[in-house]
């Protein structure tokens, strides 16, 4: 079972146990269908309560955690669920994440640029970074880019006008 982490517990919050969340989703929001998680430190799943969401936080209230001083014993742990449970969060039987991409080969318009060797992000999103046979490429992951993920042939088919207006070599001075 393949497990998925989705946020950090960064306080208590209250006296009622509920848990301050910085959520890894780029949609807090998703946190609301989610019905089992599991603490970095423990190994069984609790049930998730209760969650309310603001901003880029979740507050969430978990099984067991009743009062500020068993939330307390939580904090700073990260959070994880089942790739299975996040495929029904996003109603879909085939969940491909960024992380799966990693070697995966870029297609621009019928040719191979590269291999996806990393994906950062340094805050304004994500950025692939491609290894082509001359070239290193940098190029934001921003949603028109990506036409489709082949997961079978491990391939990603990009738009070739976007990753033209986009990707830059990191390669050049």
């Amino acid at each position: 079972m393949q497990e998925v982490a989705v946020g950090k517990i960064v306080k208590a919050q209250g006296l009622l146990g509920e848990l301050k969340v910085f959520s890894y989703f780029d949609d807090t929001k998703t946190f609301c269908v989610l019905k089992n998680i599991r603490l970095a430190r423990e190994k069984d799943y609790r049930l998730i309560e209760k969650v309310r969401v603001q901003g880029d936080f979740a507050y969430i209230k978990l099984e067991g955690v009743n009062d500020r001083l068993q939330a307390d014993t939580c904090k700073y742990q990260e959070l994880f669920i089942t790739r299975e449970e996040l495929a029904k969060a996003f109603g879909t039987d085939e969940l491909v994440l960024e992380q799966d991409v990693i070697g995966y080969i870029v297609i621009c318009d019928g040719k191979s640029i590269g291999k996806i060797i990393e994906i950062e992000n340094f805050g304004a999103g994500d950025i692939l970074t491609i290894e082509g046979e001359e070239k290193t490429l940098m190029v934001p992951l921003i949603d028109d880019l990506v036409e489709e993920t082949d997961t079978n042939n491990k391939q990603v088919f990009v738009n070739s006008k976007r990753f033209n207006e986009m990707a830059v070599s990191q390669d050049e001075d």
